[in-house]
């Protein structure tokens, strides 16, 4: 494409899933998920592939696993899939947000681990929030694990 790309940072991440400024509980909004205003989540299709006990009550997403990209409405910034369907790597190494404001706060500048954000078809439903952090070994792999890319300008 003659374009630059990369990994969003973490702050990046969170407000393009957040909805920006309103900074939604989830991408699609701040109520639970509701037919094509969710996302391909732990729910009552996952359930009966899986047997889990604790999953999106009364919410059925029609995927056991991850959706094909569109499945579901986009957010305000017409992005897709941002809670749910698989984790995404951010560039940011992991640590400790400051107790003060931020904005556009850097992470660290090294360290064994990176940010994964939004969760995934398999995550809890209390874990698929935009705020939500988890993390990971940039070399692990997984069936719930991918990016998203971030074009520089």
């Amino acid at each position: 494409t003659g374009q630059s790309y990369r990994l969003p940072t973490e702050a990046e991440w969170e407000y393009a899933a957040g909805n920006g400024a309103k900074h939604t509980k989830y991408s699609w909004g701040n109520s639970d998920p509701n037919g094509k205003k969710g996302g391909s989540l732990r729910d009552e299709t996952s359930k009966q592939k899986f047997a889990w006990e604790s999953i999106w009550d009364g919410y059925t997403d029609g995927y056991a696993t991850t959706a094909p990209i569109g499945s579901f409405d986009a957010n305000d910034f017409g992005l897709y899939d941002m809670t749910g369907n698989v984790w995404e790597w951010c560039s940011d190494w992991k640590g400790t947000y400051p107790a003060a404001a931020q904005t556009n706060p850097k992470g660290p500048a090294s360290g064994s681990d990176r940010v994964l954000r939004g969760g995934s078809w398999s995550s809890l439903p209390q874990v698929c929030r935009v705020a939500y952090r988890s993390h990971s070994t940039p070399g692990d792999r997984s069936l719930s694990v991918g990016f998203r890319l971030a074009r520089t300008k």
